[in-house]
């Protein structure tokens, strides 16, 4: 009622106004039960359905003692829902920072090998391409490159294969490059 009363767009075919229309309307309506309407007083009922008109706001917006109290209790329950297990579950095994150094450098060696395996092995590199990419490997990781050959070198001995290392590097054994390396330094 109060926004089609404050609805300064809305022009009914009445000369009082919206206001005072919707109040004549209303008055005896909310006030009194169907079986008394008659015997109401409607000046009475107007100025009633005129002040709650008016004053709506005020009389339906809740107390602020209560709106204080309801949202301490929701705050109150919100806490209580949250609280912790004594032996916190773990989905991981945890280990010291010395052992997770360890692993990690261990992890990302072993993976650097799988990739200088994957560039030895791969037959649609080019020759060319391939010892680029060999030369950058043993630029970037010395170390890694210097344990791969050793262990090729083991493996190939082991096995008295000396076909396959030469084709690894294109007609020169691995034990070859490392020892001409060694005699340009």
């Amino acid at each position: 009622m109060h926004k089609v009363a404050g609805n300064q767009r809305l022009q009914l075919s009445h000369p009082a106004g919206s206001r005072d229309l919707m109040v004549s309307t209303f008055a005896g309506r909310i006030l009194s039960p169907p079986a008394e309407r008659e015997a109401c007083d409607t000046v009475l009922a107007r100025r009633l359905v005129g002040y709650l008109l008016d004053h709506h706001s005020e009389i339906l917006a809740p107390a602020v003692q209560i709106r204080d109290a309801v949202r301490d209790r929701v705050q109150q329950q919100q806490r209580e829902k949250v609280q912790y297990e004594e032996t916190p579950i773990t989905y991981c095994q945890l280990m010291s920072a010395e052992q997770y150094g360890r692993d990690r450098l261990a992890r990302t060696s072993d993976s650097l090998l799988s990739l200088l395996d994957v560039i030895i092995a791969d037959t649609a590199m080019s020759r060319k391409d391939k010892r680029k990419k060999l030369q950058q490997f043993r630029d970037t990781y010395p170390e890694i490159y210097s344990r791969r050959l050793l262990e090729a070198d083991r493996q190939l001995l082991a096995a008295g294969d000396t076909r396959r290392t030469r084709s690894l590097f294109s007609g020169a054994s691995l034990s070859s490059l490392v020892r001409s390396k060694s005699l340009r330094i």
